[in-house]
């Protein structure tokens, strides 16, 4: 009895404690927090050039967006075709030795391809200090950078290190011209809470530090460094007393808020407890603007840059679109806006005064007058090996050091291409049947400007080494292929046939696929077939047989397709229909 009266005593102390307000009611609890942002991915594909800090190609830099790579070839160009990416914040990162790490960041369409420009910054030595002792050094523009004495770990081991620190680094001035090619993301980024802002920069910099031994160094645990940004004089009259600091993450690709700056005279001084970009950053609310840019003649305009401008601040965010001439991106919420259309060669052809926006909003197509003597359109058919109109396919256009992509409709093409001059010029063009992975050899064009009308290319006889290539409810499409996916496949006691692929050096994507039967082209029960490409991860739930089109010795190729119905590996309800084509050689 005496324990029931102390629960009884227990629960009116805790009734009689619920805050009221002024009238004796209760007073409702606080709003729960709003949801952090999480993107969703979809399957899209992005190009683009990498250029040095003279404006010169940069050959074989390692190119990553999620789980997929690829490298960059002699002219800089790189390409990852029908990968999985961020549909808000969508990212590709570059490396390559003696730079820092490049990374852009953009909103993607499902199904697009997309292009951007990204200009590595080089590594270079600002100056060196022992790290027992401390430091400061001075990086460009005035800003500086400063350690305490023994502030210095290892980050192989996290050990104290105490030799000498040299640091490389680099400040990014934020009214400059180049500044979109040249920083990491897109100047979005996640709050303190978690929810994504659009940014208003005032400044960035980017340090790393190395050992005398080429180490990788950070700053220890419970160490912090101080560093200063320069305040440019056209931003000084905005620059508020105190601003957020903001580091950038390039495996989300956004820059994530952490800690204090505050004003000194025309710089910002703040703390700082690791190194990687750093920047000082208004953030703000934005909703996204989407628009289409055609020609008079209804062209889509592949890869113009748009540049928008907050005409109360000044600040500008860009843009390129896509292959069907969209672009998508963040822009500040309820603010007027100078929306430019730059070409290639960085020229405006179109200027005009849009907004406010306070909602998301689609201005729908954009009709631009381009320059006709610097325009190219090439335009044509595409055929299969049996002189069909080819209906799954695309067609590249290599020009001028840039690829451009258009899709292929009812066995038609058209690529319409901005140049920055009407000298003669080497066009290469190929198409690709997306089904069978076939494609034509390349066309040479010479052209100046105007149209161009080619007969039927064909899509025939030239395929990848090896491929497997998945369509998931005829919306999902992605694939393997060499040199970023190990092929293992053979034919094994029994009358097993396996085809086991992997990404190298990574846990996923990969797949699985067995099946039984003679060694020759024919109709054959299917045992097993795994994927997992990152985001899904399936198995075969009903019986199915494959088609084997060819049967080769060891050395040659196996190569054939089939149908199946695909579910959760982790049992899930859902179903998969799932069209498999594959082309791998024989172990």
């Amino acid at each position: 009895m005496k324990k029931y009266l102390i629960y009884l005593s227990m629960l009116i102390l805790i009734l009689g404690c619920r805050k009221t307000d002024h009238d004796g009611e209760p007073v409702p609890p606080p709003e729960p927090p709003p949801n952090p942002f999480i993107d969703v991915k979809v399957t899209a594909s992005v190009q683009g050039r990498v250029l040095d800090e003279n404006g010169k190609p940069v050959e074989n830099a390692s190119v990553r967006s999620d789980l997929s790579t690829t490298t960059t070839d002699a002219n800089g160009i790189f390409n990852l075709n029908n990968i999985q990416i961020g549909k808000t914040a969508g990212s590709v990162t570059l490396e390559k030795t003696g730079y820092f790490k490049g990374t852009r960041t953009l909103m993607v369409q499902s199904g697009s391809v997309n292009y951007v420009n990204i200009e590595l910054i080089p590594k270079v030595n600002k100056g060196s200090f022992t790290a027992s002792a401390g430091g400061l050094v001075t990086i460009d523009g005035g800003s500086t950078v400063e350690f305490s004495s023994n502030s210095i770990i290892n980050t192989s081991g996290n050990t104290a290190y105490n030799g000498t620190v040299k640091v490389n680094a680099a400040w990014l001035d934020p009214t400059s011209s180049d500044l979109n090619s040249r920083m990491p993301g897109n100047l979005t980024g996640l709050d303190s809470a978690s929810q994504l802002k659009l940014l208003q920069t005032f400044g960035m910099i980017a340090v790393e530090l190395e050992g005398s031994g080429g180490e990788k160094l950070n700053i220890a645990s419970g160490k912090k460094a101080t560093i200063k940004f320069p305040i440019p004089a056209s931003l000084s009259a905005q620059a508020p007393e105190t601003i957020p600091l903001w580091f950038f993450n390039d495996t989300t690709g956004l820059w994530i808020e952490q800690g204090m700056a505050a004003r000194q005279g025309n710089f910002y001084i703040g703390e700082v407890a690791h190194f990687s970009f750093w920047n000082v950053d208004k953030p703000g609310e934005f909703v996204s603007l989407k628009m289409k840019l055609t020609d008079n003649a209804g062209h889509s305009l592949p890869f113009f840059t748009v540049r928008l401008t907050n005409t109360q601040n000044n600040s500008s965010s860009y843009g390129v679109t896509d292959s069907a001439g969209v672009v998508q991106g963040p822009v500040p919420s309820n603010s007027p806006l100078r929306r430019e259309v730059l070409n290639s060669c960085g020229a405006v052809i179109s200027e005009s005064n849009i907004g406010p926006f306070g909602t998301d909003s689609d201005l729908g197509i954009v009709v631009l007058t381009v320059p006709e003597a610097k325009q190219v359109t090439i335009s044509g058919s595409a055929v299969t090996c049996s002189g069909n109109l080819l209906q799954e396919g695309y067609t590249d256009v290599f020009l001028d050091d840039m690829y451009y992509r258009a899709k292929i409709e009812n066995g038609n093409f058209s690529v319409l291409i901005s140049r920055c001059s009407n000298f003669k010029a080497t066009a290469l063009i190929t198409v690709t049947n997306t089904e069978t992975g076939e494609k034509s050899e390349p066309f040479s064009l010479e052209v100046e400007s105007g149209e161009y009308q080619l007969d039927y290319q064909r899509a025939c006889g030239n395929t990848a080494d090896q491929y497997i290539n998945y369509t998931i409810s005829d919306t999902l499409q992605f694939g393997f292929s060499p040199p970023v996916d190990s092929f293992l496949s053979g034919r094994y006691t029994g009358g097993a046939t396996v085809i086991d692929v992997k990404r190298k050096d990574q846990p996923r994507p990969n797949t699985y696929i067995s099946f039984t039967g003679e060694a020759a082209p024919g109709k054959y029960p299917l045992h097993t077939v795994k994927v997992n490409n990152g985001t899904l991860k399936l198995v075969m739930k009903d019986s199915a047989k494959v088609e084997v089109n060819q049967y080769g010795v060891r050395g040659e190729f196996i190569s054939g397709g089939f149908n199946a119905i695909l579910r959760d590996s982790a049992g899930g309800p859902k179903t998969y229909n799932a069209k498999v084509i594959f082309r791998v050689k024989r172990g």
